[in-house]
């Protein structure tokens, strides 16, 4: 005789099994692009102002997905930190496996309000299961170093303040860290997109060294004005261990050479 909890586990897992097979004839005839992505999104209810100006737009991503296809390579081990919503995400993954290279990522984010969604890393996972790009995809739930003032410490929404916030805001912490113990040397790209702080934003780059892989690349976003302290940590990047690739007015793009 079943229990309660039994019952209850059962029909959860029924209910998850009818809406992945659900999800899974809508993504039938599903065909990604940005622009329907976006359209996606809204669809969900997220302001397009808000997913447009969080996201790098799709220009940026083209030339870093020509750029790296460039390279001959035929597979990519990929690491993507800070998600928000899955454009940039959705967007990379997609025109590298375009490209016909094997992709295999890992995603960092903490999966705390940001830009007014609330769960946006949730969200995220959603898009790529809807255009059928969660395959081979590892969704680490955390910070990239240790716990920060959210939305760059700004109020973006106008509705939800970070500093006010921050205490009941919880996700693990130093995922980085643990990566580089466990699978040092194992990427081919990082692009980092989560905290704006220069200090915070050293500190991952230091462990994208120790992540990355021989002439691994670093994709830096808002290298641009808008951003003087990410801006003056690509431009003073250590040269010894850094060769710049490009920068393009959005994003820098750096290469391990040691």
């Amino acid at each position: 005789m079943q229990s309660r909890l039994e019952e209850s586990l059962l029909v959860d897992k029924n209910q998850f099994e009818r809406e992945k097979e659900s999800a899974r004839n809508q993504n039938h005839d599903s065909k990604y692009s940005y622009e329907e992505a976006i359209h996606w999104l809204m669809g969900k209810g997220i302001p397009e102002t808000q997913i447009r100006t969080g996201s790098i737009p799709e220009q940026n991503i083209l030339r870093l997905v020509d750029s790296f296809g460039s390279e001959g390579k035929r597979e990519v081990k990929l690491l993507h930190v800070g998600n928000f919503v899955g454009i940039s995400l959705s967007s990379l993954v997609y025109g590298l496996k375009k490209n016909g290279l094997h992709v295999q990522v890992v995603t960092i984010d903490p999966d705390i309000p940001h830009r007014g969604v609330e769960r946006p890393n949730k969200i995220a996972q959603h898009l790529m299961e809807h255009y059928q790009l969660n395959e081979n995809v590892l969704w680490l739930h955390g910070y990239s170093l240790h716990k920060s003032l959210s939305n760059d410490g700004r109020n973006y929404s106008g509705d939800y303040n970070p500093e006010i916030h921050f205490e009941n805001e919880f996700a693990p912490s130093h995922q980085l860290a643990a990566l580089a113990r466990m699978i040092p040397e194992q990427f081919d790209l990082i692009l980092l997109d989560g905290n704006h702080n220069a200090s915070y934003l050293n500190q991952e780059m230091g462990y994208c060294l120790q992540l990355l892989k021989q002439d691994g690349w670093l994709a830096l976003d808002d290298v641009d004005e808008n951003w003087p302290a990410i801006k003056s940590v690509y431009t003073n990047h250590d040269s010894s261990k850094w060769k710049e690739v490009y920068a393009d007015g959005r994003m820098g793009i750096l290469q391990k050479i040691f």
